[in-house]
C-alpha cells in the first residue's frame, strides 16, 4: 500500500561453500537506486523503504563483493503498490 514500509532481504552465500560473504548489497528499482544495506554475520541484508511509489516496481538486489567474493545480482522481483 502507498507510504507503507516494505522490507526487502536478500541472501549472499558464498558460491563454492566458504565463508560467509561480507560488505554491501545496493536495492534497484530498475535503474534507481534505493538504498544500501551492509551484509549481516548470517550474509543477510536488509533494507526498508517507504518511498515506492503506486504500481508496479522491477527490484533488484546488487552484492558488491569483498575479497574473494565476486560481486552478484538478485532476479528481478516485482513489487506491486496499490
Amino acid at each position: 500500500t502507498y507510504l507503507r514500509r516494505v522490507i526487502f532481504t536478500a541472501t549472499v552465500a558464498a558460491a563454492n561453500g566458504g565463508a560467509t560473504p561480507s560488505g554491501m548489497v545496493i536495492f534497484w528499482d530498475g535503474s534507481r537506486k534505493l538504498g544500501t544495506a551492509t551484509l549481516n554475520a548470517s550474509g543477510v541484508a536488509t533494507f526498508a523503504s517507504s518511498t515506492l511509489k503506486k504500481g508496479s516496481h522491477s527490484i533488484t538486489a546488487a552484492y558488491q563483493g569483498a575479497t574473494g567474493d565476486l560481486p552478484s545480482s538478485s532476479s528481478v522481483l516485482v513489487q506491486t503498490v496499490t
